[in-house]
């Protein structure tokens, strides 16, 4: 969330005036072992740090996994959003889980890959090549 915050003062900046920044993916890291175990095995994604306006705002969730795998490859609609335990973190139920044209991760550009929770659009996710351009 702080990364999409920098990027909200970004555009304040550049543009002088406040713009509400919309997104309706959340993109999370994982580990394959939890990757599988998680989303295939179980349609969802826990233990995540999400603000009241971003459960609110959204709609999907993608999955980056980190090296040797690295790509970006499928995404699934948020069927529910619930607390996680006593954690102040939450649960992601999914539903309607699809496969995209894998986006990879830039490797000689350092602080592309995310390293948590980090907001784009479907339409973004969809055209990407590289993860890079989720954020752009």
């Amino acid at each position: 969330m702080r990364e999409e915050l920098r990027d909200f003062e970004r555009k304040e900046k550049s543009t002088g005036k406040t713009e509400e920044l919309e997104f309706d993916t959340v993109v999370c890291l994982a580990f394959e072992d939890g990757f599988k175990h998680a989303y295939v095995e179980n349609n969802a994604w826990w233990a995540i740090r999400l603000s009241q306006k971003a459960r609110e705002q959204q709609r999907y969730l993608t999955i980056y996994e980190k090296l040797p795998v690295a790509p970006v490859s499928n995404y699934a609609e948020i069927d529910r959003i619930e607390p996680y335990k006593d954690s102040g973190n939450f649960i992601v139920y999914l539903k309607n889980k699809k496969t995209v044209s894998a986006i990879e991760l830039y490797k000689r550009k350092k602080g592309v890959a995310p390293q948590s929770p980090r907001f784009t659009t479907l339409s973004k996710l969809l055209k990407a090549k590289k993860i890079s351009e989720l954020w752009t």
